[in-house]
């Protein structure tokens, strides 16, 4: 349940598209669903406003973030964060992105889709980052978005590889252990 109260942090258009569409909420102000993580850490890092503090809400990278019923604090007055609260909580978020991304991208690199003659077809880098723009509804004429889901994916390849070749590594040195 939410209060009637908000913060506004200045978060990237893109992750707030991302959390837009993960958790299903289109209205301007931003309402994680009950029993959230990110309920639970503003709960914990909301502070009272220090005299003098300005927060901007025309800005495009302003994000408003409803604020939940909390159990210690009063949201009427505890609705602010610090800027090292604050950036605590945008990296959260990035890495919530990540894992999110990551997974998603896993589960398209699965699908193998069989083509006519018989062969066996998985996206490529650049499809799966397409397929990811789409999916999520990011902007497809923001050359970042592309650029952003496209490192991702090229990060998720290098782990997957690495993982691959310490396995083998793994398994050469039982073999020479057991002879």
């Amino acid at each position: 349940m939410t209060s009637s109260y908000h913060i506004t942090i200045r978060l990237d258009p893109h992750y707030q598209q991302f959390l837009r569409f993960h958790f299903g909420c289109d209205s301007e102000f931003f309402e994680f669903p009950c029993r959230c993580q990110f309920n639970t850490m503003l709960e914990l890092m909301v502070v009272q406003k220090r005299w003098g503090d300005i927060v901007p809400d025309t800005d495009e990278w302003a994000f408003k973030i409803m604020l939940p019923v909390f159990n210690k604090k009063n949201p009427a007055f505890f609705r602010y964060l610090s800027e090292v609260k604050e950036s605590l909580f945008k990296s959260n978020i990035k890495k919530y992105y990540d894992i999110v991304i990551t997974a998603r991208i896993a589960e398209l690199m699965a699908v193998k889709v069989h083509a006519p003659g018989g062969q066996i077809v998985k996206y490529n880098r650049k499809e799966c980052t397409l397929a990811l723009i789409d999916e999520y509804g990011f902007n497809k004429d923001n050359q970042e978005s592309f650029d952003r889901l496209y490192k991702l994916y090229t990060r998720y390849l290098q782990n997957e590889r690495w993982d691959t070749y310490q396995i083998k590594k793994l398994n050469e040195r039982q073999n020479v252990k057991n002879s």
